[in-house]
């Protein structure tokens, strides 16, 4: 079913996969076709059904285990609206997800409450509002040794109004622009490409700075640093990395077949290896009981499906 998840600091996941490897292009063109044969792809494609949250079923986790290893992301639905906070934390165990990020807004196992909140909490750079969230991936300012490699987000409750979710595989992402101009990839890849400034709070050192790639390679794959954010990130002053940076804008802003919509109802929710995504703004219910309610959980496995 799962394997012990895949870690970046795990010796046995040292080299990379061929179709990585930029002189190899028969390997990346037949997992190119691969990734590419799926799409266009309706969201009610990635839903898995659970009966029991509290004891998946091994075809459950057997459908979700291939949609992360396909799209890198699989939605769920448990059928069931509730704000028990323990949700999330039961099936991060089930899918062997065990090391969890604590986060500034996280409570002591990670898991971190979203809601609309007028108080800024300590080192957020976007506070829990119901204003509109650019494309991201989660923990683009944390260390390297630290990468983000999975999340779950799990709605609660959702917005009276608005607060669709879309996603986009990082893999496709790195397909066009590889298609495009190799040398974007390349220059993605290194070290001093992406710097996130160092967040001090009146007067105290949250985060220091953190630079690093776009683009990490693994055994498993891809990893995805990254921000749509122009405010509190420096990018590195050559040409073609500017042109790689716009593109990936053009890319994700633009209509096209691989971008994958998605507004939560209370019990659904998306397990990701770490995907791009992004939140329109929304309008929440003057009955607080109803008002929109995330919870959310990072960690430093990815999800291994064999």
């Amino acid at each position: 079913m799962f394997s012990k998840s895949a870690s970046i600091n795990n010796p046995n996941y040292a080299s990379i996969p061929d179709h990585l490897d930029l002189s190899n292009a028969y390997a990346y063109d037949q997992w190119r076709k691969a990734k590419l044969a799926p799409y266009p792809l309706k969201s009610t494609n990635l839903i898995i059904p659970i009966n029991d949250y509290q004891t998946i079923t091994s075809d459950e986790l057997k459908s979700i285990g291939q949609l992360c290893e396909k799209f890198n992301f699989a939605l769920y639905d448990i059928g069931l609206a509730s704000n028990n906070k323990r949700i999330p934390i039961l099936l991060a165990r089930q899918l062997g997800l065990n090391v969890s990020d604590k986060h500034l807004c996280g409570d002591k196992v990670g898991v971190s409450t979203i809601h609309v909140s007028e108080k800024r909490a300590p080192g957020e750079y976007i506070p829990y509002t119901n204003k509109g969230i650019n494309w991201h991936t989660d923990g683009y300012y944390n260390q390297q040794d630290q990468k983000i490699l999975s999340m779950i987000l799990h709605c609660a409750q959702n917005a009276e109004k608005g607060g669709e979710n879309a996603f986009f595989d990082y893999d496709i992402l790195y397909i066009l622009l590889r298609d495009e101009n190799p040398d974007y990839i390349d220059v993605l890849m290194h070290d001093d490409v992406m710097t996130i400034p160092e967040n001090v709070q009146n007067g105290k050192l949250i985060r220091a700075t953190q630079t690093g790639p776009v683009f990490s390679q693994f055994a498993w794959g891809l990893h995805l640093r990254y921000t749509a954010r122009t405010k509190s990130i420096l990018w590195k002053k050559e040409p073609l990395v500017q042109k790689a940076v716009n593109r990936i804008q053009e890319i994700l802003q633009s209509a096209n077949e691989y971008r994958i919509d998605f507004r939560f109802s209370p019990g659904q929710g998306v397990i990701s290896n770490n995907v791009l995504h992004m939140r329109t703004s929304f309008q929440d219910s003057a009955d607080k009981a109803q008002q929109r309610l995330i919870y959310r959980m990072r960690f430093y496995e990815r999800m291994n499906h064999e």
